[in-house]
């Protein structure tokens, strides 16, 4: 049959759910508050927010963002290697890309002009690029990531709602709705 090795496309086994405006809108206003030892604690998630709506970037991707992956009012998935500021990665898919720096995301990352790691925790970023961690930790350099994010989704709903990875089908369902 000339159809046989045409690869099937597959079908979700749960219907794929997004998160609507509103919801992110509420979600931003739950942002999880300053501490002594993460004084930006707050305006670090909210860029970590605006970045998974806008670009619909994987949480490694966003977390292993710098500042020489924004250019040209683009923001570039790209590896790195281990270096004085970077700490060895790679893409999941391996495939480099780029997409719009949205006027939202740009302005929340302004708060981390500073910092080559805008979205990590200072110290953790200096322990990544120092080679202190190893591990997990090089996926995902953010104290309790899925914790917190859960914890803003409880003190928004009242319970949890979805996962972070739903803000990559959120970014996808809306980029097809534009077309």
């Amino acid at each position: 049959h000339p159809w046989q090795s045409v690869r099937q496309f597959e079908v979700p086994e749960k219907p794929v759910t997004i998160y609507e405006d509103e919801q992110f809108e509420r979600m931003l206003h739950f942002l999880p508050p300053p501490t002594a030892a993460d004084p930006e604690r707050d305006l670090r998630w909210l860029a970590i927010l605006w970045g998974a709506r806008t670009t619909g970037f994987r949480r490694g991707e966003l977390l292993n963002l710098t500042w020489p992956n924004i250019r040209g009012g683009l923001v570039w998935v790209e590896p790195k290697e281990a270096t004085e500021q970077t700490w060895p990665w790679d893409i999941k898919t391996k495939r480099i890309r780029k997409v719009p720096l949205a006027p939202q995301f740009r302005e929340a990352l302004e708060a981390f002009r500073e910092r080559h790691y805008p979205l990590v925790h200072p110290e953790m970023a200096r322990r990544l690029v120092a080679g202190e961690l190893v591990g997990r930790w090089r996926k995902c350099p953010e104290f309790c990531f899925g914790r917190t994010f859960g914890g803003i989704q409880r003190r928004a709903f009242g319970q949890h709602v979805g996962d972070f990875h739903q803000f990559r089908r959120t970014f996808t369902t809306d980029m097809a709705e534009a077309l």
